[in-house]
């Protein structure tokens, strides 16, 4: 499970194509308090221009509204975000180091560029980014899983056991990390260990493909073929791109859990089936 739990416009799906661009507006001279409410309240535009798919006319605005209040770090965190939407992550890591200048114990700043970090494939920046956040707030369960995912991705498989966990420790029904300290403990051998997460958070969210897909190769893997394609079949139904290697490479799968469900993709009642969902 590849996925990054910035508290960030990010979580508001915002991924948009890019409009034309806009002329900015030349700001008004006004006293420090009305300047900074002026530059939140165009922030909020911003957002709502972000949902609307308007991501060039809300960097018109944050920028604008970055002129009338430099020293707002909320700011650079919406830009940040808004240039992640647009897929423009290095302006992002730019605006987001800003806003860490002006406010260097911000540690949803840290947070959020941890994120860029990672997204731009720099693991190790982003590791160094969210360690840093995490000494400011050091009960976010969702950064901790995204750090165990960095550390994954680096090949560090016991630093990211260690944050999976963490992050359960913090939030019990967190059955994202719950299921990634099942793809660890599988590559490490540790299959009946793995199953145990794999039930849990199968269990904890009954619409999750990916558990069940992983549960599924596992028990037949072991043999228990009827509970195992049971499984599996479940899971390809709720979403079948599960199905394909590449995918789930993508989300973490290591290459000993990816083979032993090959073997299992490769049934031909498994073949109708997806066949049956493309």
């Amino acid at each position: 499970m590849k996925k990054y739990f910035l508290t960030s416009l990010l979580c508001l799906g915002l991924y948009f194509p890019v409009h034309a661009q806009v002329a900015l507006i030349t700001p008004p001279r006004l006293d420090t308090e009305e300047t900074d409410r002026q530059a939140r309240e165009l922030g909020q535009q911003a957002i709502q221009l972000a949902r609307l798919n308007r991501l060039p006319e809300a960097q018109n605005y944050l920028g604008l509204a970055i002129q009338l209040s430099p020293k707002l770090p909320e700011l650079y965190y919406l830009q940040g975000q808004i240039y992640l939407a647009s897929n423009k992550t290095t302006e992002a890591i730019t605006a987001l180091r800003q806003g860490l200048r002006v406010a260097p114990d911000d540690s949803r700043l840290y947070f959020a560029l941890g994120g860029a970090y990672v997204r731009d494939k720099n693991y190790y920046a982003g590791i160094n980014a969210y360690e840093q956040g995490l000494k400011i707030s050091p009960k976010d369960a969702a950064i901790y899983f995204d750090l165990g995912n960095a550390y994954y991705l680096t090949g560090k498989a016991d630093r990211a056991l260690s944050n999976y966990q963490q992050a359960v420790t913090l939030k019990a029904d967190f059955w994202q990390a719950i299921n990634n300290v099942g793809l660890v403990s599988y590559e490490q051998g540790k299959v009946s260990e793995a199953i145990l997460n794999w039930e849990k958070a199968v269990k904890l969210e009954d619409t999750a493909a990916e558990p069940r897909l992983a549960l599924g190769t596992a028990l037949y893997a072991k043999n228990d073929r009827d509970q195992g394609l049971t499984l599996v079949k479940a899971a390809l139904k709720l979403d079948a791109s599960y199905g394909d290697a590449a995918f789930l490479r993508e989300q973490l799968w290591g290459e000993k859990l990816v083979n032993d469900v090959s073997q299992v993709l490769r049934l031909p009642e498994i073949k109708v089936l997806l066949k049956a969902k493309s």
